[in-house]
C-alpha cells in the first residue's frame, strides 16, 4: 500500500538538478594520460621499494654470514686447544703426577704452542703440582670454579674473561680433566690464553673492514678486540638483546643501542659451539641503509618531476589539438546521423589538420555518392526478389529454397563488402583523430570496397536464377555459365561431365549450380588462377562435384579461423548440408585449391552408361 503522505511528491525535477558531466576531447586525452601514467607510477614505486628491501636483505644476510664465518674460525681455534690439552692430560708424564718431569713436559708443550700463556696441572684437591712457568703458586683464584667444573663433569671447560694475577692482563682459561686408569677424575690440565694472542690467532677476525666485531662471554664482558676488552672493562653487555639471543643459541640480526656512544647499531649475532660466547658483527645503522634510502628518494623525486612535466605537456598539446578536432568530431557526428552533405570547408595553418579536413570532405562526398548507389542497388534487388517470388509462388518448397539461395548470395557477396565498408568507414573516422595518413589509406580502401559492392550487386542481380537450368538441365546450364565466366574473367574454364545425363532432382540441380557459382566466384576474387575445371560424376545414389584450380592456394585452417575469410566456404557447406550432402576443401599455398562435393540424388534416374 502506498504512503499517502508521499503521493504528492514530484521527483521529475531530480534528473535536471543533478550535474551533467560532458568531457571535452582534451579532457579525455589528459584522462588517458593519467590512466596510463598512474599504473606505471605505482609499478615504479613498488619496484623501487622492492629493490630497496632486497638490498637491505642482502646486507643483512651478508652480515649474518660474516658472523657465522668468524664463529667457525673461533670454534676451530678453541677446539684445537681442547684437543691439545686432552692429549697432554693423557700423557704418562702428567698422569704419574711427577712434579719435575711433568713441568718439563708442560714447558716443552708450551714452547711448541707460543699462543698459550701458561700450562699447569692440578691435583684432585685443587693444588698445583706442575707448571710450564716458574710462577706455580700464582694461579688465578677465579679459575678454581672452571677447574672444578672440568674435574667433576669430566668434560673440557672454558672460562669467561679473567684477569692475570701478575700482569693484570685479560685472559681466558681452558681446562681438561686428568683421568686415572679407572676413568675417574684425578686432576686437571689447564691452559691460559692472553686475549691479545687469542685475537692474533684468528686471522679473519682482524679483517672485518668497516664493521665492528666483538666477542662477549657469558657474563657479558667483551673478550675481543683486546682494545675494547682492556679499555672498557666496566661495560657489561649482558642485557643487550643481541647478546642474550646469541647466548641462548640463536642466530640473526637486530638493531640495538650502543652502550658506548648511544648510537643505533645493526648487529648480526651468532653463538659459538665450543664456548659459551656470543659473536656480534655490528655497524652504525644509518650508515648501512643511507645509500639505498638516498637512491630511493632521488628516484622518486625524479620520477615525480618527469611525470608532472609530462602531464603538463599533455594538457598543453591536448588543448591545442582539441579545438579543430572538436569541429571535425561534430561534423562526423552529423555524417553518422545521416547528414552526408556535411563538409568541413575550413582552412588551417597546420598541414596535417588541413590534410585531415580535406580527406574528410573527400570521404563524405564519396560516401554520399556510394550510399546513393547502394540505395539504388538495394531497390533493384528488392524489385528482383519480388519478381522471383511471384514467379515461384506455385511451389512453396521451391519458393523457400530460392529465398534461402538469394539470402545466401547476398550474404556471401554483398554483405561482407558492406560490412567491410562500414568497418573501414568507422576505422577512418577513428584514425582522423590520431593518424591522418592512415585515415587517407582507409578512405581509399573504402572506395575500393564500395566499387566492389556495386559490381557484386550487379552480378547477383544477373545470377539470381539461370533460366537454362530449368530448360536445358544442369550440364547445359553449367556449360553456358562457364563460357560466360571465361569470357568475363579471362580464366580458362573447362567442364567435364557425362555425355548423357538425365534431369535430376530440382534441389540437387539448383544446389549444384549455386555451389559452382560460389566456387568460381571465389576463384575469380581470391585465387589468381589461370585455369579452373568443373567435374561432374554420377555414382550410385550420389552426384559428385569437383572444382579445381591452379591458383595460389591458401591455408584452410587459418582461413576458417577468421570470420571474414570463409563466408564463401560456409555458404557452399550450408547449401550441400541442406539436402544431405557435404563439402571437402583441400588447398595448399602455391598448389591450388580443390573443392569436392557429394549430394544425394534422392531417387533420381541414373543412366546405365554412367
Amino acid at each position: 500500500m502506498k504512503n499517502p503522505s508521499l503521493s504528492y511528491v514530484d521527483l521529475r525535477w531530480l534528473p535536471k538538478a543533478l550535474p551533467t558531466f560532458r568531457w571535452a576531447l582534451w579532457h579525455k586525452l589528459v584522462g588517458f594520460a593519467l590512466i596510463v601514467a598512474l599504473p606505471v607510477a605505482v609499478f615504479a614505486y613498488v619496484a623501487i621499494l622492492n629493490n630497496a628491501e632486497e638490498a637491505r636483505r642482502q646486507i643483512d644476510n651478508a652480515n649474518v654470514a660474516t658472523a657465522r664465518a668468524f664463529a667457525s674460525d673461533i670454534d676451530h681455534f678453541i677446539a684445537t686447544i681442547k684437543v691439545l690439552l686432552t692429549v697432554v692430560a693423557k700423557a704418562p708424564e702428567v698422569r704419574t703426577a711427577g712434579s719435575e718431569s711433568t713441568s718439563e713436559y708442560l714447558a716443552s708443550v708450551l714452547s711448541l704452542h707460543p699462543y698459550l700463556k701458561d700450562i699447569y696441572a692440578t691435583r684432585f684437591d685443587g693444588s698445583t703440582f706442575a707448571s710450564a712457568s716458574e710462577f706455580m703458586d700464582k694461579v688465578n683464584p677465579d679459575s678454581q670454579r672452571y677447574l672444578q667444573k672440568a674435574l667433576f663433569t669430566g668434560e673440557p671447560a672454558i672460562s669467561g674473561r679473567l684477569t692475570a694475577p701478575r700482569s693484570k692482563e685479560p685472559e681466558i682459561l681452558v681446562a681438561v680433566p686428568i683421568k686415572d686408569s679407572s676413568g675417574r677424575g684425578a686432576g686437571v690440565v689447564a691452559a691460559t690464553i692472553s686475549l691479545k694472542e687469542f685475537w692474533k690467532n684468528v686471522p679473519r677476525m682482524r679483517s672485518v673492514g668497516e664493521n665492528t666485531f666483538i666477542v662477549v662471554d657469558s657474563g657479558g664482558f667483551v673478550l675481543v678486540p683486546p682494545e675494547i676488552s682492556a679499555s672498557k672493562e666496566e661495560v657489561n653487555l649482558r642485557n643487550l638483546d643481541v647478546v642474550q639471543s646469541a647466548l641462548a643459541g640463536h642466530t640473526g640480526i637486530a638493531s640495538y643501542q650502543s652502550p658506548w656512544d648511544n648510537q643505533s647499531r645493526l648487529g648480526a649475532y651468532t653463538p659459538l659451539r665450543e664456548a659459551p660466547f656470543a659473536i656480534v658483527v655490528n655497524q652504525a645503522e644509518p650508515d648501512i641503509y643511507e645509500t639505498s634510502r638516498t637512491i630511493l628518494l632521488q628516484g622518486l623525486m625524479l620520477f615525480t618531476l618527469v611525470t608532472a612535466v609530462a602531464l603538463l605537456l599533455a594538457v598543453f598539446l591536448a588543448r591545442r589539438l582539441s579545438e579543430p578536432l572538436q569541429q571535425l568530431a561534430a561534423k562526423m557526428r552529423a555524417v553518422s546521423q545521416g547528414e552526408l552533405y556535411q563538409r568541413m570547408g575550413a582552412t588551417t595553418r597546420d598541414k596535417d589538420l588541413q590534410a585531415l579536413f580535406t580527406s574528410f570532405d573527400s570521404m563524405a562526398a564519396s560516401l554520399e555518392s556510394r550510399v546513393a548507389e547502394i540505395h539504388r542497388a538495394r531497390q533493384e534487388i528488392a524489385n528482383t526478389v519480388s519478381q522471383l517470388r511471384q514467379l515461384q509462388s506455385r511451389n512453396r518448397k521451391v519458393t523457400e529454397n530460392t529465398r534461402k539461395s538469394l539470402a545466401n548470395d547476398l550474404h556471401d557477396s554483398v554483405m561482407p563488402m558492406i560490412t567491410g565498408a562500414l568497418y573501414e568507414a568507422e576505422t577512418a573516422r577513428q584514425y582522423l583523430l590520431v593518424d591522418y595518413t592512415a585515415a587517407q589509406d582507409k578512405i581509399a580502401e573504402l572506395r575500393k570496397l564500395l566499387d566492389q559492392v556495386y559490381t557484386e550487386i550487379r552480378q547477383v542481380v544477373f545470377d539470381l536464377r539461370p533460366p537454362t537450368l530449368d530448360k536445358l538441365g544442369l550440364v547445359a546450364a553449367l556449360r553456358l555459365y562457364l563460357e560466360s565466366y571465361e569470357h568475363t574473367t579471362g580464366i580458362q574454364a573447362r567442364l567435364v561431365a557425362p555425355p548423357i545425363l538425365s534431369r535430376l532432382n530440382e534441389a540437387v540441380e539448383i544446389t549444384t549450380y549455386r555451389i559452382v557459382q560460389e566456387a568460381l566466384n571465389n576463384v575469380r576474387k581470391h585465387s589468381g588462377a589461370s585455369r579452373v575445371s568443373v567435374i561432374l560424376r554420377l555414382l550410385p545414389g550420389t552426384l559428385r562435384l569437383m572444382v579445381q584450380d591452379n591458383g595460389d592456394g591458401f591455408d584452410v585452417a587459418e582461413t576458417r579461423e577468421h570470420q571474414d575469410g570463409h563466408i564463401g566456404l560456409m555458404s557452399m557447406t550450408e547449401r550441400a548440408r541442406d539436402i544431405g550432402g557435404w563439402v571437402t576443401v583441400e588447398s595448399h599455398r602455391g598448389r591450388g585449391t580443390r573443392i569436392a562435393v557429394e549430394l544425394p540424388l534422392e531417387g533420381a534416374e541414373i543412366p546405365m552408361e554412367c
